[in-house]
């Protein structure tokens, strides 16, 4: 025996690998899964949520999709498959841990197939299966992993095994795919013709193929689209307003950015859409509101702005430019900063933008004449130009990642010596764009997310953990209307529980939001009913008890207490006491009734259900309070 330690086999490294990634995937969406965040969607996820729920009940509203249906109609299909309605937000999560998984597998396969060395698509693939961000967006009910996945089996097709051609036709169908989850990447779509043509000999046949995929699959969408709302769009009409919020006078475009507080209950309902519409009533008063009309409106005034000043655009497009090259994760409904340094998971992998773009930019300068840099230099232009279009936030930049992966595979091969100086410069001018300063405070957007984390956790019902969150909002923010209208609503929540006596805390601040948030004013309104100002809080009940929103119960419960219950509100109030609801058979029960106790316990069990009986208690007393 000469010593030596026998090498380790493929094999083993292979099962190493796939094992560790298993492991670091389930491991963090096991953790995330009991996170508040995790346990309650947010904004986006709720929305595309809702949208599976619309499509598997067939409850579509009678409009285009305003969202791209290509993630939810997934989540349909599982629902309509007999996926229980409670189980969905785990199946979401489920279906993006696969996709990323298959996205790993791709950028292994398409970089040892670019590169000829199992080295190469080792990096790539750990590049991506261990890749921080993307995780973390595989958390959460998003389009943009099944978007990536479908962007990866493009690219694969275009980068076939060796003495085959590209497959431009599957590359066209899998981007074609990809663009009904993420319009963004639509400009995609444009590389299997462009390459048909670069091709010998040109023939319209070979165009055709090349092109007639992506097209059957939006006139799909078209043809839905018209049979819902009897208008032929081949795109979702999302895109109109946020082209001109990305590229207005005076935009960032680094996210979007809400310039109205709006309150809405609507779960289906985007902040963007709200706020389209309420700012197109406003400048065009009068006119029809549909939402062809409104998305012809924005587009214009998009155009027309640009044509005015093109000087002030390219500068737009060029800071854009800076922040999509800057290592620092924009803010896109998440400060990602902040979620990492929260999960134990993302916590210290160093792996990000900053090392991938190096690694890539040096790849490909050093195999810039092979053939398969450069398709892979006109995707990645490609789906930049699509990025900067709109907004260079994190979630919009993804789906370069997995493609400069593939690229930073390159790397491992430094054969080619005359090219290595070039690829240092390259890289050095790489690592300094994607390191120099951004500009701003990338901690700005932070409130953002402890207000997102204070609701989720109040709706849990975890109080503490929202009143930790809203008091952090509080110290940035203090005077910020989301921050006082949530912090109302926690107070009153802690208050009601905990059994503390300070009630002036969310009495002051309901007060304060009620003028821009209904919760605030329903909990002002009880305010008012304690402070024995009956006919203040009853002609706001009456208001908020006619409505079908979330509202409409405690609204109904303070006209109960009030002896105010008209007769339509007395019968909406009989048929969501039938329909046990627990607040009003909770209330109920506080007031003698015994029928309602007993079915309040066999609904909640019995230590949820004296929770409940006591809260009511404390908030309106086993019977009406006296009145001035």
């Amino acid at each position: 025996m000469n010593g030596r330690a026998a090498p380790v086999s493929a094999a083993t490294l292979a099962f190493a690998f796939v094992g560790c990634l298993l492991a670091y995937v389930a491991g963090f969406q096991l953790w995330y899964g009991q996170t508040a965040l995790g346990l309650v969607p947010g904004a986006d996820d709720r929305e595309l949520l809702a949208l599976a729920r619309q499509m598997a009940s067939g409850s579509l509203p009678p409009e285009a999709f305003y969202r791209a249906p290509g993630y939810p109609a997934l989540l349909a299909l599982a629902l309509h498959l007999g996926l229980p309605d409670g189980a969905l937000l785990g199946f979401a999560r489920l279906l993006n841990s696969l996709c990323h998984l298959l996205t790993t597998a791709l950028c292994f396969q398409i970089s040892h197939r670019l590169w000829q060395r199992p080295a190469a698509a080792w990096l790539s693939a750990a590049l991506i299966g261990f890749n921080p961000v993307l995780l973390h967006f595989a958390g959460d009910a998003l389009d943009v992993t099944l978007a990536i996945s479908l962007t990866m089996l493009g690219l694969r097709a275009l980068i076939p095994p060796a003495g085959r051609p590209p497959a431009l036709a599957q590359s066209a169908f899998w981007w074609g795919a990809a663009t009904l989850c993420r319009p963004q990447l639509l400009l995609l779509c444009a590389l299997p013709p462009l390459l048909a043509l670069a091709g010998k000999p040109r023939r319209m046949s070979r165009l055709a193929r090349a092109s007639l995929p992506a097209l059957a699959l939006f006139a799909l969408l078209g043809a839905l689209n018209f049979k819902l709302a009897g208008d032929f769009r081949l795109l979702p009409w999302q895109g109109a307003y946020n082209l001109w919020s990305a590229n207005k006078p005076g935009a960032h475009g680094r996210f979007f950015e809400q310039t109205l507080t709006i309150d809405s209950y609507d779960e289906t309902a985007n902040p963007a859409r709200l706020e389209s519409e309420a700012l197109y009533r406003q400048e065009m008063p009068g006119s029809p509101a549909d939402y062809a009309t409104q998305s012809n409106y924005w587009r214009a005034k998009t155009f027309r702005a640009i044509a005015a000043d093109p000087a002030a655009w390219l500068g737009l497009m060029a800071q854009k430019l800076r922040y999509l090259l800057a290592g620092e994760e924009q803010y896109n409904n998440k400060t990602y900063a902040f979620h990492k340094a929260r999960s134990p998971w993302l916590r210290v992998n160093p792996i990000g933008w900053t090392l991938i773009f190096t690694l890539s930019m040096m790849a490909l300068l050093l195999h810039a004449e092979r053939a398969a840099s450069r398709t892979l230099m006109l995707a990645i232009a490609l789906i930049a130009a699509g990025v900067l279009l709109f907004y260079v936030s994190d979630r919009f930049r993804a789906p370069l990642v997995p493609v400069l992966a593939v690229a930073a595979g390159g790397i491992v091969d430094w054969r080619r010596h005359l090219h290595r100086w070039r690829a240092l410069v390259g890289g050095g001018a790489a690592l300094a764009v994607a390191c120099f300063p951004v500009g701003y405070d990338p901690t700005q957007t932070v409130v953002q997310d402890q207000l997102m984390l204070a609701s989720s956790a109040n709706a849990l019902g975890r109080y503490a953990e929202a009143s930790r969150a809203i008091d952090a909002a509080s110290l940035r923010a203090p005077e910020r209307p989301a921050t006082i209208a949530l912090r109302c609503v926690i107070r009153f929540n802690l208050w009601l529980t905990a059994g503390t006596a300070d009630e002036t805390g969310w009495a002051s601040d309901c007060r304060r939001a009620a003028t821009w948030s209904a919760t605030a004013r329903l909990r002002a309104a009880q305010a008012d009913w304690r402070d024995g100002k009956r006919a203040a809080a009853v002609s706001v009940w009456r208001d908020l008890a006619a409505s079908t929103g979330p509202l409409s119960p405690d609204a109904l419960a303070g006209l109960r207490q009030a002896d105010a219950l008209d007769p339509d509100s007395a019968d909406r109030f009989a048929a969501l006491l039938s329909a046990n609801n627990r607040l009003l058979l909770a209330l109920e029960a506080a007031r003698g009734d015994g029928s309602s106790a007993q079915r309040l316990k066999d609904l909640a069990g019995e230590e949820a259900a004296a929770r409940e009986q006591a809260a009511v208690e404390r908030l309106w007393g086993p019977r009406p309070p006296a009145h001035d």
